[in-house]
């Protein structure tokens, strides 16, 4: 089955484009393990769910709300694959996370 595509959102906020920024280290997309954690208490949305990578557990934002064909608690802690790249324009950034069907839910 082909991967879900969700864009991460709030990559701008808290230092969450610093952190891209050092893990791109130049590139202008680079590719990575993270985790999908689901905040069930979070007071804004029940079903949001946290991007953290897998290695140094740097916070990227969070799966677009609404975005997950399914409930969010189905990917609280599974890995999923994470894009990061640099805008055309070479001044934004942004996350992207691909999640594969069956892999866990």
């Amino acid at each position: 089955m082909a991967p879900i595509n969700i864009k991460v959102a709030g990559v701008s906020f808290s230092g969450r484009s610093d952190n891209i920024r050092k893990l791109l280290n130049d590139k202008r997309r680079l590719f990575v393990q993270c985790r999908l954690i689901h905040e069930q208490n979070n007071e804004w949305d029940s079903q949001a769910v946290s991007v953290v990578t897998r290695i140094g557990g740097l916070d990227m934002g969070y799966l677009a709300r609404g975005a997950l064909p399914f409930d969010a608690r189905l990917v609280d802690g599974q890995f999923a694959r994470l894009e990061l790249g640099q805008c055309k324009s070479g001044v934004g950034v942004y996350a992207r996370c691909a999640l594969v069907p069956g892999a866990g839910f």
